[in-house]
């Protein structure tokens, strides 16, 4: 998906989507407000996943959506 682009994630932000993809495993789909819940909240919850992916975000959490649950 995004790495193919040419986009890169650092060790924390794939931190993040391994737990993302997780939670879309269970729960079959994913929105910012999931955020706010274990096990993304003990890591700093929505604000912290805007800090380490600004604006993308919402794209991001959609576009996981559609590949993994879709």
């Amino acid at each position: 998906m995004q790495e193919v682009a040419g986009r890169t994630f650092n060790e924390e932000q794939r931190h993040w989507l391994a737990d993302i993809k997780d939670h879309i495993a269970g729960n079959v789909n994913i929105e910012a407000g999931d955020l706010q819940y274990a096990p993304f909240a003990q890591r700093g919850g929505i604000g912290k996943a805007y800090d380490l992916f600004g604006d993308e975000l919402a794209g991001l959490l959609e576009e996981l959506n559609v590949a993994l649950a879709g």
